[in-house]
């Protein structure tokens, strides 16, 4: 999977924000210089790069609804969905199955949820039989049901 997480720094002069990785990275660091020249001479990579800034922004106002409307359940539903969508579409889905590498606290802080709401919503969710979540292996057993639990459309991710 690559992530190009600071396009908009090639003109706002830096981030807003913190990059961190829960797993093994390979980070690449390109001078704005190149790229500028690289775009100036390409339309579609251009294009291309467009696109990718248009689906993080995408990205972010999917979280916004998520964070500030959602309850935990379909806000915890909606983070295995997109995870399971991304997945999908770098092969790395099995089956409806994948390999989560972080914390029920990365969920959490990634949810706004405390770990004690995260560990009793992964519950409900395993009673409701739409997960089996075995270690670090998660299994979407009922993904149409889930996806509409979590208010899930995944057309903002442009997969």
């Amino acid at each position: 999977m690559y992530d190009i997480p600071d396009l908009h720094t090639l003109h706002f002069p830096e981030m807003d924000r913190d990059l961190r990785s829960i797993g093994t990275s390979i980070i690449a660091l390109v001078p704005h210089s190149y790229l500028r020249d690289i775009l100036a001479k390409s339309a579609a990579l251009a294009h291309a790069f467009w696109r990718e800034t248009l689906i993080h922004t995408a990205i972010y106002r999917e979280w916004i609804e998520n964070l500030g409307s959602r309850e935990a359940l379909p806000r915890l539903a909606h983070l295995l969905c997109e995870i399971a969508t991304r997945l999908e579409f770098v092969w790395l889905l099995d089956n409806g199955r994948f390999h989560v590498p972080f914390t029920q606290q990365d969920i959490a802080d990634a949810c706004g949820l405390s770990t004690v709401h995260v560990n009793r919503t992964i519950q409900e969710l395993r009673r409701s039989k739409l997960i089996e979540w075995n270690g670090h292996a998660v299994d979407l057993l009922q993904r149409d049901r889930l996806e509409l639990l979590a208010e899930f459309r995944p057309s903002y991710l442009m997969c």
